[in-house]
């Protein structure tokens, strides 16, 4: 299990015992997300910056920089990094390299969600839109409008789910896309 905080860290706990195993520290502001595989943590801060961190070692191993304001998500796969930012914009980041990809623009406002699954990236935002992207082109494939803002999303398969500001869970299928 992993926690960023408001102190600036991310932190690893034991599942187990509950015990912090480890503390992070590198970041300037509140970190706002976390995303870990088997080997690697990535944090997200209101630094404006997203790291990736050595599991093991509790190394920052690279600092991805690009954002201009607060970064509120962020996701992670073999071998991508997404990150979505009060700038309105997703990064689509090379893992290894760390270098940005991709900058999917379009929303209005601070993306607070986002998810990767299969060949695409998905994210939600308080201008009400999820937005369903192209992993590889960067194109925007389809958009969900709800009455609320988008404050966090999952995608499963086909499905797509977002949670809104109001406190309601949406369900979109992608069936067509």
């Amino acid at each position: 299990v992993i926690s960023g905080s408001y102190d600036r860290t991310v932190r690893v706990w034991a599942c187990n015992s509950g015990d912090c195993i480890s503390v992070l520290e590198g970041h300037s502001g509140w970190v706002r997300a976390v995303a870990l595989d088997s080997l690697t943590v990535v944090s997200g801060s209101y630094d404006n910056m997203v790291r990736i961190w050595n599991r093991n070692s509790g190394e920052c191993v690279k600092v991805l920089e690009g954002h201009f304001d607060w970064v509120r998500a962020v996701v992670i796969d073999n071998s991508t990094v997404v990150s979505g930012s009060s700038d309105r914009t997703v990064r689509i980041w090379d893992r290894n390299s760390g270098a940005c990809v991709k900058v999917l623009e379009g929303h209005t406002n601070c993306v607070m969600g986002v998810a990767m699954g299969g060949s695409t990236v998905v994210s939600g935002s308080l201008d009400k839109t999820v937005r369903i992207w192209d992993l590889t082109t960067g194109a925007e494939i389809c958009r969900f409008t709800n009455d609320s803002g988008i404050y966090a999303v999952a995608k499963l398969k086909d499905i797509v789910v977002g949670g809104d500001t109001t406190g309601r869970v949406h369900m979109f299928e992608l069936k067509n896309y």
